[in-house]
């Protein structure tokens, strides 16, 4: 009889593990795939991108002006940050929900054509909650924390943007925001 009940206990385990991974899986798969717009409300006109991921929602993706840098998209689950030049969308979600993996391999500087322009990375100590996320995805280790909030040494930072923009993997950028560019 102990033995029956101990099966059955497994077999349950079992059961609500499976479960657990198949809905994981799913949400995982639906979140990647989601990319239906609900209405947002239009603060100017604007004309509209011939260049989307799907064909049939063209009408609906708007096109960033020439100095906008970036556009928010509302989506039923969450927020897409999309830059001008890239058509695959970043997703912005909550801190609980971004994925700790390893950080990027290789970086890229982001300077202009023009070599007296340099950009540079800053954080809003306002904004800053200290969750260190940009210290775990910096490659060239050029954030610290000091009284709880993020500093970037400009010696070290290569102005990558992983801090502010994310990687297009696994990190969508600073969660509140609190890490800007400027040029000088």
């Amino acid at each position: 009889m102990k033995v029956i009940l101990q099966i059955l206990v497994l077999l349950l385990l079992g059961g609500i593990l499976i479960f657990l991974f198949y809905n994981a899986f799913l949400s995982f798969a639906m979140n990647k795939d989601d990319c239906s717009v609900t209405s947002i409300p239009q603060q100017e006109s604007r004309q509209f991108n011939n260049h989307t991921l799907n064909s049939d929602r063209q009408d609906k993706i708007p096109t960033p002006k020439e100095n906008e840098f970036s556009s928010t998209i509302r989506t039923q689950s969450q927020n897409i940050k999309t830059e001008p030049s890239s058509t695959q969308p970043q997703a912005k979600t909550s801190l609980s929900e971004l994925h700790l993996e390893d950080k990027p391999l290789s970086t890229e500087p982001s300077e202009t054509t023009n070599t007296s322009h340099k950009t540079i990375y800053q954080v809003n100590k306002d904004l800053c909650i200290g969750c260190k996320l940009c210290i775990r995805y910096c490659p060239e280790g050029a954030i610290s924390i000091k009284n709880g909030k993020a500093v970037i040494d400009t010696t070290k930072c290569t102005a990558c943007g992983i801090c502010s923009d994310g990687n297009n993997k696994n990190f969508s950028g600073c969660p509140v925001g609190a890490v800007f560019s400027r040029k000088l």
